[in-house]
């Protein structure tokens, strides 16, 4: 091969990635409009890519994210945060040491829908008292809409209910209510869950860049600055029970892209070392 056919080469590596098959230019093409914040043009790409090859990691950055992870992301950025979810698990049944994807499944958990917080659901036994206390049907069908139920409609507890007193509004009620009062506890579910996600993927990337940093080659490329590891250290500080949530969502995400763009100057700092070593030969 000629000097200025590698040249060019090279300098097509520079720009847009070497495309070694079908599937690595459509996580490219997604990754890099995840850099210039188009993820609806991510998703087309990354939809292929996760269809033609459910197993992909990517080997042109150091993170080691799998095209699931980019998918989950194109999805994050699209607000499909339950598309998202299902991405980032998936990224992480194929690599548990992907941190990536427990960074941003972690965000997304805190993001879903919050349910009410606060009060416990009315039990079995709540209801039939106020029936047996002479509460009206149409005033306990209104508590139960307020507060919710703990119990499940059972045929048993529908006799209990109904020699009690309930009339059908209220059994329809119950059990509406329900499955409203479980989507709203695994919402709050969901919160915890997020922050256990994201405190341990910003403990792993902090490891992870701290190791980089000491021992790899190209570890002086890697946050000269300091800002990511900054970053990480005052995000990790805001983390527990009582977590601003909005404000740590702010600074995971920050995180999540500043790794993303670091990666990338990384890559292309080595690639034009490469161009200007070969210039020299």
């Amino acid at each position: 091969m000629g000097k200025n056919c590698i040249l060019r080469s090279l300098w097509i590596l520079l720009l847009c990635g070497c495309a070694a098959s079908n599937v690595t230019s459509d996580v490219q093409a997604g990754r890099f409009a995840l850099l210039r914040g188009d993820p609806g043009t991510a998703l087309t790409h990354l939809q292929r890519a996760v269809q033609s090859d459910p197993n992909y990691v990517a080997d042109f950055h150091d993170l080691q994210e799998s095209a699931w992870t980019y998918f989950g992301r194109a999805h994050y950025g699209l607000d499909n945060l339950s598309e998202a979810q299902r991405a980032f698990e998936r990224a992480l049944t194929l690599n548990k040491t992907d941190s990536i994807a427990r960074l941003y499944l972690g965000l997304t958990m805190l993001r879903l829908p919050e349910g009410k917080r606060a009060e416990t659901g009315l039990t079995l036994d709540d209801v039939l008292f106020a029936l047996k206390e002479g509460v009206a049907p149409r005033r306990v069908t209104a508590l139960v809409a307020e507060k919710g139920v703990e119990f499940e409609l059972t045929a048993e507890s529908e006799n209990h209910l109904r020699r009690a007193g309930a009339d059908s509004q209220l059994l329809q009620k119950i059990k509406t209510t329900r499955e409203e009062y479980k989507t709203k506890r695994a919402a709050v579910a969901s919160k915890d869950r997020g922050l256990i996600e994201l405190g341990a993927a910003m403990k792993e990337i902090q490891k992870w860049l701290e190791y980089k940093i000491a021992y790899a080659a190209d570890g002086h490329l890697w946050d000269p600055g300091s800002r990511i590891r900054n970053g990480i250290q005052s995000s990790i500080a805001l983390l527990g029970k009582d977590a601003n949530l909005q404000k740590l969502i702010s600074a995971g995400e920050w995180i999540g892209r500043e790794l993303e763009e670091e990666s990338e100057r990384v890559r292309r700092s080595d690639l034009k070392r490469q161009l200007d070593d070969f210039k020299l030969n």
